[in-house]
């Protein structure tokens, strides 16, 4: 399947609290920012019908990954509708055993969709990632590690 030809978003404005962009510097980590490990910061809950919200950073300090929870909040084929006509057809739709995997590329972002069972629970979760720091394999590690995240802090239940 051939990937879409539209470019992928890389950021995200959360109100007042400014614009967060994929491979810059998250200024707003130390006043919005609750730190749930060194490189990861998860911001208030209820930002586009989100449960929770990570930001991942490199390195660098810089923006590798945004990562949002949703809980019954959003249904996975509407959400999927919703990006196939921003985005285009996507490069994977990859759906077995009750995970689905839906992920769109360009050459510098890769964004994913997916839902499925994360640490025991079932989630949905969308993911825009910066392709130059976060590679395919670690995107499953991430998603393990925010869904714990959000777990601790009393977002999704």
């Amino acid at each position: 399947m051939e990937a879409q030809e539209a470019e992928i978003f890389r950021e995200v404005n959360i109100g007042p609290f400014g614009v967060i962009v994929l491979g810059e510097a998250f200024p707003q980590r130390h006043s919005l920012g609750t730190k749930l490990a060194d490189n990861v910061f998860l911001l208030p809950a209820g930002f586009g019908g989100t449960s929770g919200i990570a930001v991942v950073l490199d390195r660098r300090s810089r923006v590798a990954a945004l990562v949002f929870e949703y809980s019954g909040t959003q249904d996975l084929d509407d959400m999927v509708s919703v990006y196939r006509e921003l985005l285009g057809s996507p490069l994977i739709e990859h759906r077995l055993g009750g995970e689905t995997c839906v992920l769109w590329e360009d050459p510098v972002t890769r964004f994913e969709i997916f839902e499925g069972a994360v640490v025991g629970k079932r989630v949905l979760t969308s993911m825009m990632i910066d392709r130059a720091s976060v590679t395919v394999g670690e995107t499953c590690a991430l998603r393990e590690l925010i869904q714990l995240g959000i777990g601790q802090k009393g977002g999704a239940s």
